[in-house]
């Protein structure tokens, strides 16, 4: 093969590898490339390379490494993990071997999970707690939230209790409606239509007066976890003056556009007009709002107290 074609061919697989990695959010492809530094750095406490060249037997040191990261002893590590996160995390160094070409060091010669890691993570799942179920978010926690908002000219309280109306209506997931650093995008500006009488409006132009008319609201699925890429799911205007799913989505569209963010933005971004800057609204502060509001309503004729809900209690 001449220079020409050599260099054409490795443009190609660069190119492919850069495919590879869009296959995933940036979260998710952050996260894995997170996994394969702190398997590096336990490889050079163990003093061996870290592709396991020279290793006769790998499961040796996959079985180690997963012991060390289930009870937290890893030195990027601060507590104790569950068996999901360890299978998670022993998939991500197979598949970081896989993507070079090299055998992944989890399976055996006929291609299956060696037997003494899938017993060893059985035996964390055995031993795990069960999962905290959250409890669901009832309307007059919302509409206490949007209340507050009703009042404030604080940026994240307007922008947090838009969010919460959204997830609420459209039962989201918290990265779909949030930044958050799982394999779920949230929804963005493009991904929205707003309808009036019949005939939708063009976002990037129409004046806050259309929007204001418009009675039906529409969210698109594009790159939404587990959601069918095209998929549309869509609210009229409620009957409640504060908690509606258009009017929260104009709210979103009026602020975006004020502030001159591109198409691409996600709902969740809001311009702090106090320090200048963008700024996300995270699952915490999702979190940290219905809590306030569960305390404040009382957690008595509720039914239950503010640490049994969190982000994604709104979905539940």
């Amino acid at each position: 093969m001449d220079a020409a074609s050599a260099d054409a061919m490795r443009n190609q697989f660069l190119l492919a590898q850069k495919d590879v990695q869009q296959g995933v959010s940036s979260g998710r492809a952050a996260s894995q490339s997170n996994l394969w530094k702190h398997w590096s750095t336990f490889c050079s406490t163990m003093a061996i390379d870290p592709l396991l060249s020279t290793i006769k037997d790998p499961t040796i040191f996959l079985q180690i490494y997963a012991r060390q990261y289930r009870t937290g002893s890893l030195p990027h590590q601060w507590k104790a993990v569950r068996a999901p996160t360890v299978k998670d995390a022993l998939r991500s160094i197979g598949q970081a071997f896989a993507s070079v070409g090299a055998p992944d060091p989890r399976k055996d010669a006929i291609g299956k999970i060696d037997f003494r890691l899938t017993r060893q993570l059985r035996s964390y799942d055995r031993s795990d707690p069960p999962p905290g179920r959250v409890k669901p978010i009832p309307f007059s926690v919302v509409s206490r939230i949007a209340m507050v908002a009703s009042t404030s000219e604080s940026d994240s309280i307007n922008a947090i209790s838009d969010m919460v109306i959204l997830a609420f209506f459209f039962l989201l997931r918290p990265g779909e409606y949030t930044a958050n650093t799982s394999d779920t995008e949230p929804f963005r500006l493009e991904d929205v239509r707003v309808r009036s009488g019949g005939i939708y409006l063009d976002l990037e132009n129409c004046s806050f007066a259309e929007l204001d008319s418009a009675d039906f609201v529409t969210l698109i699925f594009t790159t939404q976890k587990n959601g069918v890429k095209g998929e549309v799911i869509g609210h009229g205007r409620s009957a409640h003056y504060l908690c509606c799913p258009v009017g929260a989505v104009i709210r979103r569209i009026k602020h975006l556009r004020t502030h001159n963010a591109p198409l691409n933005t996600p709902l969740s971004m809001f311009f702090d007009s106090k320090k200048s800057k963008w700024r996300p609204v995270l699952p915490r502060d999702i979190t940290t709002t219905l809590r306030q509001a569960v305390t404040f309503i009382g957690p008595q004729s509720l039914g239950f107290l503010p640490n049994d809900i969190e982000a994604r209690s709104l979905r539940a």
